[in-house]
């Protein structure tokens, strides 16, 4: 029985020296490289001559044409950022003391601005020249 119990407290001594660590990455971060997204166009949502929204167009030198170079921006009037579309129509709206945006649908660009922006079907987007000003963030 000594020994049995002896047996048992040489083990639970040895075990209890053991350390194990975990380090997390995700998958291939080591290749990961930044993207340079500039302000290429911009358009303000206008309805009865009232600016309800702006939206900026960012995109990479090279990325026109390619849905994951480029996605918009979309603000207010006092140009807050609201919510963001991706080049593949997908919009997400930026919601108060929330860390994740809220997927609103998918869709045509002008759709996208309306649900982030929570106006109903009225005003149409208007091209307009870009400023520095208007494209910062």
């Amino acid at each position: 029985m000594r020994l049995a119990v002896l047996s048992v407290s040489v083990a639970a001594l040895a075990l209890s020296g053991c350390r194990t660590a975990v380090h997390e990455q995700p998958v291939g971060v080591d290749q990961a490289k930044p993207i340079v997204l500039e302000a290429r166009r911009l358009w303000r949502l206008v309805d009865g001559g009232q600016v309800l929204g702006v939206v900026v167009r960012f995109e990479t030198a090279d990325g026109a044409q390619d849905p994951t170079r480029h996605y918009y921006s979309v603000r207010n009037a006092l140009q807050q950022e609201l919510g963001t579309i991706d080049g593949h129509g997908r919009a997400w709206r930026f919601e108060p003391h929330e860390r994740e945006p809220r997927f609103v649908g998918t869709g045509k660009l002008l759709d996208g601005v309306r649900q982030i922006l929570g106006v109903g079907g009225s005003g149409e987007l208007v091209e307009a020249p870009l400023a520095r000003r208007n494209a910062g963030g």
